[in-house]
């Protein structure tokens, strides 16, 4: 048993217990039996330089005209928000393919008020009139409408927790078969597409993290998590290097994290100290310590160019040292002493102490493996905590329970004996489907303040 408890400015009342399980010890003495625990290793990393990249025009889908009152209920920049394009393609009028989109929006907004079966009414409608869309056929207009209800109902099933066909990545599934027979994955947009589009890659790089660490995955969760992303990118670099409001990073860091799951390798795989993935994560750390430089560069005090929000600036942040931990303690294979890790973790702890509220799962979850004190980790808790408390509606409760099994199995086999590619991959696997570590951030721009039902706004 591990007693997580504060000795400095971070307050418990009167302590936080970490209690370790039979479950927790089985896996710790599986790991060492097996002599897994000594096949963890470090991994040097020639220099390279890194690679450009190139953007793309801009390109839209619907009009930016709504009534003011739609425009209250959303949230963060109108244009550049997935909740302002959701009111746009769900009111325009009453086809099959708007009504989907309207009733999952409802049923979300039922959901968020613990009106269960009210919502379950408006699930089924959704899906009903989903089916009813795909059977006409799509179009470039009913398309997007069908890919965001799809979305929609994705986020129901991670949210509703109703123990019986909560499985996320069945509807994640379905979208991705939508996106696909669509989009041309060589092509780039821009406008209401890549607001749209972004939303998708958001879903479709931690849907490709969960099943890179869950190890129940069907062939065919492999197939989808490995196929290309669609790049929906602006015409104008600072829009890929800023944050997102909807994402909660840049784009760019998104597709960093893409890439760096591609180089996990097993420790005992044979190209685990090959050359060619050695360069390959040198010239990706190279290409994340470059994202400060690009963003000073553009930071001219030009009004359509800055990060106008020093909260949102935060946020990325935290998912870049996130990031940053992820690919030295899980690429690479580094221990917790990693320099590398230790620097992103400093910086990434003083910054969650200033946003106190976060509810992203991903970066948290990284971080929780950086943890190396019990203010760090009571750090997290609190966070977390505050954050369900003053956001019900969130994905937080099962990645508390994963950061504590992380955190057991830490303990049990000490600071520089724990692999973190191995803590990761049992942990994850422990759940019966893959966990999400989406953040549900449409809700309160779909319910309003009060959590008003869509079709009664």
């Amino acid at each position: 048993m591990a007693n997580v408890q504060s000795r400095g400015r971070y307050q418990a009342n009167p302590a936080i217990f970490l209690n370790t399980s039979s479950w927790d010890v089985s896996l710790y003495r599986e790991h060492v039996d097996t002599g897994a625990h000594l096949q963890h290793m470090g991994a040097w990393t020639p220099s390279i330089s890194p690679s450009q990249s190139i953007w793309s025009s801009k390109l839209g889908f619907y009009g930016p005209q709504l009534p003011s009152a739609i425009r209250l209920v959303t949230s963060g920049s109108f244009h550049d928000d997935v909740c302002g394009l959701l009111y746009r393609m769900s009111l325009g009028d009453n086809s099959v393919p708007s009504l989907s989109l309207r009733h999952s929006m409802n049923a979300i907004s039922l959901l968020s008020l613990h009106k269960s079966n009210e919502a379950l009414k408006y699930k089924i409608l959704a899906i009903s009139y989903l089916k009813g869309a795909l059977t006409q056929g799509l179009d470039n207009k009913s398309r997007p409408q069908a890919i965001a209800t799809s979305l929609l109902l994705t986020l129901y099933e991670v949210l509703s927790h109703s123990g019986k066909t909560n499985d996320w990545s069945v509807y994640f599934d379905g979208c991705m078969k939508i996106v696909n027979s669509g989009f041309n994955i060589h092509r780039k947009y821009a406008g209401d597409c890549a607001i749209l589009l972004n939303w998708v890659r958001y879903h479709k790089v931690l849907y490709k993290f969960s099943i890179k660490h869950w190890q129940q995955r069907t062939p065919q969760m492999e197939v989808m998590a490995k196929s290309d992303i669609l790049v929906s990118d602006s015409a104008y670099d600072i829009d890929i290097i800023t944050m997102h409001n909807m994402l909660g990073c840049s784009p760019e860091v998104l597709d960093f994290l893409s890439e760096a799951m591609d180089l996990v390798r097993n420790r005992d795989d044979p190209s685990y100290l090959s050359i060619k993935r050695l360069r390959a994560i040198n010239e990706l750390e190279l290409r994340l310590k470059r994202i400060d430089d690009l963003r000073d560069c553009f930071d001219v005090g030009e009004e359509d160019i800055t990060i106008s929000k020093v909260s949102e600036s935060m946020n990325d942040r935290l998912f870049q040292f996130a990031l940053i931990i992820y690919v030295d303690r899980v690429v690479k294979g580094a221990f917790m002493s990693s320099s590398t890790s230790q620097n992103a973790a400093a910086k990434a702890f003083a910054l969650l102490e200033k946003i106190r509220l976060y509810d992203r799962p991903f970066p948290l979850f990284i971080l929780s493996i950086q943890a190396e004190t019990d203010e760090q980790r009571l750090l997290i808790l609190s966070t977390i905590h505050r954050t369900m408390e003053a956001r019900p509606m969130n994905n937080l409760g099962s990645t508390e329970e994963m950061i504590k099994k992380l955190w057991a199995q830490q303990d049990l086999q000490g600071p520089e004996q724990a692999d973190a590619l191995f803590l990761l991959n049992a942990v994850i696997s422990a759940n019966s489907m893959p966990p999400t570590f989406t953040s549900p951030f449409v809700i309160n721009a779909i319910t309003g303040a009060n959590a008003v039902p869509f079709l009664s706004i």
